[in-house]
């Protein structure tokens, strides 16, 4: 106890104060970690940094497989061109042979048919030496055959004038188409020429008549005839004039014809006057004049040719003046009979859907005729003179296939020299 309290007392009096800092223990072991703290609000977007460079495009792969072909589709109308062309063919197939007959047209001397209505054919063949008058009907065919053995013609040529073989004037040409139902009506034919006579003078051939709204030409005038040692040739007058209209081009033409009325035909040529003569003997007579050519609207889905087939398959040609008379007898002083006057040349439309076959030159023809000679003169007579060639039609064709048209139009006749007749005004078309 005592001991005790002396150590107590020897600590009491040991002096206050902090003594200095011992060494740092040896560091403890980590103590477990806490619970994570709750996350702190999201801070603000920063400003977007600007884009960076285009990386170079990579190399192409390859090409896929091709897909499986898909059904074939339906079959297409095809070429429509040359069944709008060729019409509805109501009036069924016609071959024209010179005995065959039918509702739409006449027939005469066995070898000429004549329309006698507007006419829509499947199939069109005319046998060879046969001739087809559409007589200013329009005519359509879905196949018109120009083949062997089918070379027969579509035709609206004016007549021929008479040839006077004696003292009695020729007679005019006919008209080429007489009918006026729709397209061209050829103008009316002329009077024949006069007589040859022995004493006194021949008669005078008047003026022809006009024509208007045509598209066809005007025919020539005929020939004086010659002069005898008695007496004076009639004197001849001109030919009838042609009031034209234009056509509108193509196609259109058509529309031209069915709005605004009917297209004319050409104009008739005037015959010759007859020669005089010596007081006993006669003069020889006047020829005829070329009768005026009509006009012919046809319509073919396809037109079928080959190596044989010949021009002029479609004519509109003016008539040929005839030849005045020689008349007289050996040692007579009597003149020659005038030539006739060429008939104009008439319109020709065709509108095609295609060709099929050879090229044919001058397919489709639209002269005028030419004037005829004038007659000898006997002894110390005179010769009779030659007459005006016709002037030509006009010709409008179309290929629908190929859009190529041909537009042949007026071609006047040439001028007599003497006693020599002027040649035609000449119009032609190729078939390409």
């Amino acid at each position: 106890m005592g001991r005790l309290r002396t150590r107590v007392e020897r600590l009491e009096r040991i002096p206050s104060g902090t003594g200095p800092t011992g060494p740092t223990g040896p560091t403890g072991p980590t103590g477990p970690t806490g619970a994570t703290g709750a996350t702190g609000p999201t801070g603000a977007t920063g400003a977007t940094g600007p884009t960076g460079a285009t990386g170079a495009t990579g190399a192409t792969g390859p090409t896929g497989a091709t897909g499986p072909t898909g059904p074939t589709g339906a079959t297409g109308p095809g070429n429509s061109v040359p069944q709008v062309a060729g019409g509805s063919g109501e009036d069924g197939a016609a071959v024209l042979n010179g005995s065959n007959t039918f509702s739409f047209a006449t027939l005469s001397g066995g070898n000429t048919y004549t329309l006698t209505q507007h006419t829509s054919l499947t199939t069109l063949s005319i046998a060879t030496g046969i001739t087809l008058k559409p007589n200013t009907f329009m005519l359509s065919a879905q196949v018109w055959d120009c083949q062997t053995g089918n070379y027969g013609t579509i035709s609206a040529a004016g007549g021929v004038g008479t040839s006077p073989t004696s003292t009695t004037g020729g007679a005019a040409g006919l008209q080429g188409a007489s009918a006026a139902a729709y397209f061209a009506t050829a103008g009316t034919s002329a009077s024949g020429g006069s007589n040859g006579v022995a004493s006194g003078n021949s008669a005078n051939i008047s003026s022809g008549t006009g024509v208007g709204s045509s598209w066809g030409g005007a025919g020539g005038a005929g020939g004086r005839g010659g002069a005898g040692t008695v007496g004076t040739p009639g004197t001849v007058g001109a030919a009838g004039t042609v009031t034209r209209i234009s056509a509108v081009s193509g196609a259109f033409s058509r529309l031209q014809t069915d709005g605004f009325g009917r297209i004319q035909g050409a104009g008739p040529g005037t015959s010759g006057s007859g020669g005089t003569g010596d007081g006993t003997r006669n003069g020889g007579a006047g020829a005829g004049a070329g009768g005026a050519a009509g006009g012919v609207d046809l319509s073919f889905g396809e037109i079928i040719t080959d190596g044989g087939t010949p021009s002029g398959m479609v004519n509109c040609s003016g008539g040929v003046g005839g030849n005045g008379a020689n008349f007289g007898v050996a040692g007579g002083n009597t003149g020659g009979g005038g030539g006739g006057g060429g008939g104009g040349g008439g319109p020709l439309r065709c509108i095609y859907g295609k060709h099929t076959g050879a090229a044919v030159t001058d397919f489709f023809v639209a002269s005028g005729g030419a004037g005829g000679n004038g007659g000898t003169g006997q002894g110390t007579g005179a010769p009779g003179n030659g007459a005006t060639g016709g002037e030509s039609g006009k010709i409008l064709t179309g290929n629908l296939s190929t859009g190529t048209w041909h537009n042949a139009t007026y071609a006047i006749g040439g001028a007599p020299s003497g006693a020599t007749g002027g040649a035609g005004g000449s119009c032609k078309v190729a078939l390409p």
